[in-house]
């Protein structure tokens, strides 16, 4: 007798985010799909005016909605410059960042919902333990959390939020960490502001030089892999603290070395030289910041590839996109 999974109802909060974006869209056609144990899929985004930080909203939206097996936590706020020094800033921080997950969580327990959260790598820095640590060729997991930013601070404070909530249901949580997220939804990620950066040096500067920090290390991250990693919770029924990163050699890396790789790559696609990225010259600096100067995780879920490798499969799926990018914000 052939068995068919079991569907799951799945509530996507920030669905119209960079990372919610493809994490709605992905589960969306996989709810189509007869085979997936995708069954309906919801998405809220800003547009909803869903209060998340008020401690009875989504509680009232779920009571009056189907039942989700599952809720996925897109929401954040990451303008870390703002959280770190403007007033607004920091409120929005604590509210979408600290108090959101805590009642998300609250709200789910109610309604017998896993929640699958989304934190970051800012929860830790170089003053964690176990940065020179090394296990079979790669390093360690930190066991240390210490955020040196208001941003990592608030995040932390929404982890233990959703832990503290799911404390008498401890596999109905997993919260996965990732780091330095990049997609092609809104085009705010490092690589649509590298591009940015270039398509100005390229106009306006004589030398070509692109300024890059080389004291900065953590893990590019897309949001196919994480979306990927999200899959793997549910598909596998996981339950816990994750870091969702790919994988990676010499303890992370350098906004100098992603710049250049995302150049090398772009270089070898079709069309490159049209938009002139073979003129491009990096230049390594080192800047002090409220930035972490090392939150590089190891991988502890999802796929084991590298980062580089994840890297090119993206921009090679989007060049064009991302070269229309480019010339649209050249005119």
């Amino acid at each position: 007798m052939l068995f068919k999974k079991r569907k799951h109802n799945i509530l996507v909060l920030g669905s119209d985010g960079m990372l919610g974006y493809d994490v709605y869209n992905t589960l969306l056609q996989l709810s189509a799909t007869e085979d997936s144990n995708v069954g309906i899929v919801i998405g809220i985004g800003k547009e909803a005016g869903l209060k998340l930080h008020e401690r009875n909203a989504l509680s009232h939206f779920m009571a009056n909605s189907i039942h989700f097996d599952y809720c996925i936590n897109c929401v954040a706020f990451t303008d870390t410059n703002r959280a770190e020094n403007e007033d607004i800033g920091k409120i929005l921080s604590y509210q979408l960042n600290a108090l959101a997950p805590k009642y998300i969580a609250e709200s789910c327990i109610l309604h017998h919902t896993k929640l699958i959260h989304i934190s970051t790598d800012y929860v830790f820095s170089e003053l964690s333990d176990a940065v020179h640590h090394r296990l079979g060729g790669m390093f360690m997991p930190y066991s240390e959390t210490f955020p040196v930013n208001a941003y990592g601070k608030d995040k932390l404070l929404g982890e233990i939020g959703v832990a503290n909530a799911y404390h008498k249901w401890p596999k109905g949580y997993a919260i996965l960490r990732t780091s330095w997220l990049y997609g092609m939804h809104n085009s705010k990620s490092f690589i649509h502001k590298f591009l940015k950066n270039v398509v100005s040096t390229l106009k306006y500067s004589k030398t070509h030089e692109v300024s890059m920090t080389e004291n900065e290390k953590s893990v590019p991250t897309s949001t196919y892999y994480l979306t990927k990693c999200i899959l793997s919770v549910i598909d596998d029924k996981k339950y816990g603290t994750f870091h969702a990163v790919p994988l990676t050699n010499d303890y992370g890396v350098t906004r100098l070395q992603y710049a250049k790789a995302i150049l090398d790559s772009l270089k070898s696609c079709k069309n490159a030289n049209e938009i002139g990225l073979s003129d491009i010259k990096l230049k390594p600096v080192k800047l002090k910041g409220h930035w972490p100067e090392f939150s590089a995780m190891a991988n502890t879920i999802g796929p084991c590839r590298y980062w580089e490798l994840e890297l090119n499969l993206f921009l090679n799926k989007n060049f064009d996109a991302l070269a229309e990018f480019m010339t649209m914000i050249a005119k």
